[in-house]
């Protein structure tokens, strides 16, 4: 019995561990709000090694899939799309929320879980 209850202390350990920034990041997320501009909304899926997003601007869907890099230690946000890097300052994360400041515009991205 004893034998029972060491195995089971570290699988119990294990499932009860906070979920780190970067693997809540995982998934599929949809623009709630972007400050400033009302007519744009994303859908930004983040998968362990790219980014894929889909803006409708107007009605017109563009697809665009890149890379990312996550800073934990800085809480930054690097996107490379089409040649092109995008930084972010994450804000704040958990499981529902992620909420995004572009470092260059300082316009602030709100997205929900999708």
């Amino acid at each position: 019995m004893k034998k029972a209850y060491l195995f089971l202390i570290p699988i119990i350990m294990l499932s009860c561990t906070k979920k780190s920034t970067s693997d809540l990041l995982l998934g599929d997320w949809k623009m709630k709000e972007l400050i400033y501009n009302d007519n744009v909304s994303d859908k930004t899926t983040f998968t362990n090694d790219s980014v894929i997003t889909e803006i409708d601007t107007e009605g017109r869907l563009i697809r665009i899939t890149g890379t990312y890099k996550f800073n934990p230690k800085d809480s930054t946000l690097q996107e490379t799309m089409r040649y092109e890097n995008v930084n972010y300052k994450v804000i704040s994360i958990d499981n529902d929320h992620l909420n995004l400041e572009d470092s260059r515009s300082k316009r602030i991205f709100k997205y929900i879980r999708y």
